[in-house]
């Protein structure tokens, strides 16, 4: 009942918290996805407390590790069939929960840094960023962050 965002690249919110991650490491003939929740966890450590939260504290309850885990791998496995055979409605559901869209932000990629409005997903996952230059498509990202309003 919780109602989760996607912070482009591979962030994942409640609320303006994250309470996971998603790192893909890929090759020619494989991929390696890790991911990292905060299920239970009550508290965080004073240099990350602001920005980090868990599925306990949001929902003041705690989670059955294993019940959590097989409930991500169903979902996975959904997932990992829209790659193949219907991608634009996997990126259909990344773009319904971007919480990056329509907010300005500053980000440091490959090319230096890049500062603009979210304008949304493109068909390949790329983030689209309208900066003084133009419309740019990125498709990486060290660090992103969501500048004040």
């Amino acid at each position: 009942g919780l109602q989760a965002g996607i912070k482009w690249p591979n962030d994942v919110w409640i609320g303006q918290r994250k309470t996971a991650g998603i790192l893909v490491e890929a090759g020619a003939d494989f991929v390696v996805v890790g991911i990292g929740l905060n299920v239970n966890s009550t508290g965080f450590p004073p240099e990350v407390a602001e920005i980090a939260t868990s599925l306990r504290m949001e929902s003041s309850r705690s989670f059955s590790r294993a019940d959590l885990l097989a409930t991500i791998i169903r979902r996975f496995a959904i997932r990992r069939r829209q790659i193949d055979r219907d991608f634009e409605e996997l990126i259909s559901a990344v773009r319904q929960h971007c919480v990056l869209t329509g907010k300005r932000v500053t980000l440091t990629t490959a090319h230096g840094p890049r500062t603009g409005t979210v304008e949304g997903i493109a068909g390949g996952g790329e983030l689209l960023l309208r900066t003084e230059a133009g419309l740019e498509r990125l498709i990486q990202a060290e660090e992103v962050r969501r500048l004040p309003t």
